[in-house]
């Protein structure tokens, strides 16, 4: 109701140092409703706790240069600056909801207060190949560092998103007879997770099956990195009034794991009769699996 408060302004700027390389610039500033999860959270007495919960705030600086040796490649290396406002925090645990993780399909169902500080910052290298030789690609590289803070504003705790590097490529060959070969790789760096207390863990796993986390050591830890690798063949038929695309794809191709945070349960003897004294052990999970898909596109 109040447009003062979301008003959004944006500016860009390009300077050609020449036909091949210039520099680039820009500066915004964005705003995002907080998740319906936090909105609709009633308290003991059914009262909308968090309906006046503000937009989330980010403003963003990004420069960088880039260079165009061809007509169909571009490279660019950029450098950015993300300040993010407004950010709920849980009164509870008194920690910013970015540091808990990113499922809002149950993070938020809680009482917050919108006073959580956040930024974003690193380099991202991007090169572009359009169709070129039969060959097309894009592959990208990222830096970077992502950090929330709760009640207190002068401290800093890196997010659940904190992978500190992402690199990303897509890109195939186009054979004759239109066939077609492509990939798609991932690599993320190393996730944060907070430990658990297994002191509470021990005395909350018996009554209600969940893990304590020990909020006193957020995000500490951290899992191995990951990186997967997904292999797909097309082949198009054309029509006089329309085209068939059939595609055989292979998901998660050598058949990469997943790193989770470590789950637990009690310790169990050999009749499955929970052991005392109580005694956690790891579930040691496994999340991963090759996926083969075939299917097709119709296009009139």
């Amino acid at each position: 109701k109040n447009l003062g408060k979301t008003l959004a302004p944006r500016a860009s700027a390009s300077f050609a140092l020449s036909d091949k390389w210039s520099v680039n610039a820009s500066v915004g500033r964005y705003f995002k409703i907080v998740p319906y999860t936090i909105l609709g959270f009633r308290d003991s007495t059914g009262q909308l706790v968090n309906k006046d919960s503000p937009y989330i705030s980010n403003d963003h600086y990004v420069a960088g240069i880039e260079y165009r040796p061809a007509a169909k490649t571009r490279i660019t290396i950029e450098g950015f600056y993300k300040v993010y406002k407004n950010y709920p925090v849980s009164v509870r645990k008194g920690i910013s909801l970015a540091n808990l993780g990113g499922d809002f399909g149950v993070l938020g169902n809680e009482d917050v207060t919108s006073v959580g500080l956040g930024r974003t910052y690193g380099a991202e290298f991007f090169l572009q190949q359009k169709l070129t030789n039969n060959f097309f690609g894009i592959l990208s590289v990222t830096l970077y560092r992502s950090e929330y803070t709760g009640f207190d504003n002068s401290k800093y705790i890196v997010s659940a998103w904190d992978n500190g590097v992402l690199t990303s490529f897509t890109g195939g060959y186009k054979f004759g007879r239109n066939w077609e070969l492509g990939a798609r790789f991932r690599l993320l760096g190393r996730a944060p997770y907070t430990p658990i207390d297994s002191a509470a863990t021990l005395r909350d796993l018996p009554l209600n099956g969940n893990s304590v986390l020990d909020f006193t050591k957020l995000n500490s830890r951290r899992l191995p990195s990951f990186n997967a690798l997904d292999v797909r063949i097309d082949k198009k038929f054309n029509f006089q009034k329309f085209s068939l695309d059939i595609y055989f794809e292979l998901q998660n191709a050598y058949n990469s794991k997943n790193p989770t945070a470590p789950e637990y349960s009690l310790n169990r003897d050999a009749n499955g009769a929970i052991t005392q004294p109580y005694q956690l052990v790891g579930l040691g999970l496994s999340n991963s699996s090759v996926l083969p898909a075939l299917g097709f596109f119709i296009d009139f």
